[in-house]
């Protein structure tokens, strides 16, 4: 019983511990508004693009990920949950 306390203590710091890191590096990150023309709607769409840091001073290619936010929602409600604010 004691073994599985300090192992799940062990797990909690280690989540901790990376979701600090993930903040640090939202917040060295670049988030860039743009828009995109969209044929379907007629309209532009707005996007934010998030970028990580360095990425503007190298030609190294990134992984993409599409964080979408769903019907009703926002680019900038999004972008405020992912930041925790």
């Amino acid at each position: 019983m004691m073994i599985k306390r300090l192992l799940m203590r062990r797990r909690l710091m280690l989540i901790a511990f990376g979701t600090l890191c993930l903040l640090q590096t939202i917040a060295l990150a670049g988030i860039q508004d743009q828009a995109y023309p969209s044929k379907a709607m007629n309209r532009d769409i707005k996007i934010e693009v998030y970028t990580p840091p360095g990425y503007e001073a190298t030609t190294e290619r990134y992984p993409v990920v599409y964080n979408l936010h769903g019907g009703g929602g926002s680019s900038e409600r999004q972008m405020d949950r992912i930041k925790g604010t």
